[in-house]
């Protein structure tokens, strides 16, 4: 059972005050030093073929409230991690999402989050490039798969949600934030002691289900200082980073850059321990 967690955080950042987003053909020049970008779905297949995927015991931690799981909307393909992960070490399929919460709810800067029909709720009125996010503090694992399950109300264009990953602390919103894009791009950003940094940005993905009333499932496998993201069990793209190699908190983002009022709706997340 996920225990009544204490207290929770709300965390933001508004990226128009302390981040210009760098034009497309830019991107080599302004994070060619930061970020190499190391595989094609080719090479990690490959890569997979060469390596021994120790899964972790079927022990796992899963709440006991959770009596069974239902299948993300999206068809898995085989460069799924899920497929030779087994059991996941974690699993909150939120149907007591109200554990996320001190006080019920939490509301910042016109973004409220909140829990709502089994999963956690996120609107944002703001039509500024702002990340907001929203991360769970009683976890903290290193070195993991975790895949969120995201539905989508009336979404356009450039409206943003995704998954926070490896947040070292609680206050001051260090951590990799991965998101896509209502109209089918994907975006990695950082933020340590440099500031902000865009690692990818505006990536075709073309597994990624676009616009209004659609449920996409994303990933990220992080080991060290690598990071895979995946979208709807296809793999994306991998690059190298060190900025956050050790263990870190999760959680959820949204970025309303066209829809007043964007929504979208956690519905489920889970995390692998990897080797």
């Amino acid at each position: 059972m996920i225990k009544k967690i204490p207290f929770l955080f709300l965390l933001f950042v508004t990226i128009s005050c302390t981040l210009t987003m760098p034009a497309a053909q830019s991107f080599d020049d302004k994070v060619a030093t930061q970020v190499a970008v190391a595989f094609t779905a080719t090479a990690l297949d490959q890569y997979f073929k060469s390596q021994t995927v120790t899964p972790e015991p079927t022990a796992a931690v899963v709440p006991t409230e959770t009596t069974e799981t239902a299948a993300p909307t999206p068809t898995l393909n085989s460069e799924d991690p899920v497929k030779s992960l087994g059991q996941p070490n974690w699993k909150d399929d939120l149907t007591n999402a109200g554990n996320w919460f001190s006080s019920g709810s939490y509301t910042s800067d016109n973004t409220k989050f909140y829990p709502s029909g089994g999963g956690i709720v996120a609107t944002s009125a703001s039509l500024k490039d702002d990340l907001r996010f929203y991360v769970y503090y009683e976890k903290k694992p290193k070195d993991i798969y975790i895949e969120e399950k995201f539905e989508i109300s009336t979404c356009s264009g450039k409206d943003q949600y995704g998954i926070v990953f490896r947040a070292p602390n609680m206050q001051d919103g260090y951590g990799y934030y991965f998101g896509i894009t209502c109209d089918g791009a994907y975006n990695l950003r950082k933020w340590d002691t440099s500031g902000i940094s865009v690692l990818l940005e505006n990536a075709a993905g073309d597994s990624i289900y676009t616009g209004s009333d659609k449920t996409n499932v994303l990933g990220v496998w992080a080991k060290d200082g690598r990071i895979r993201l995946y979208a709807n069990g296809q793999f994306l793209q991998e690059i190298s980073d060190s900025s956050f190699s050790n263990d870190g908190h999760f959680g959820l983002l949204i970025n309303a850059k066209e829809t007043s009022g964007f929504t979208i709706k956690l519905d489920e997340i889970s995390y692998w321990q990897i080797n």
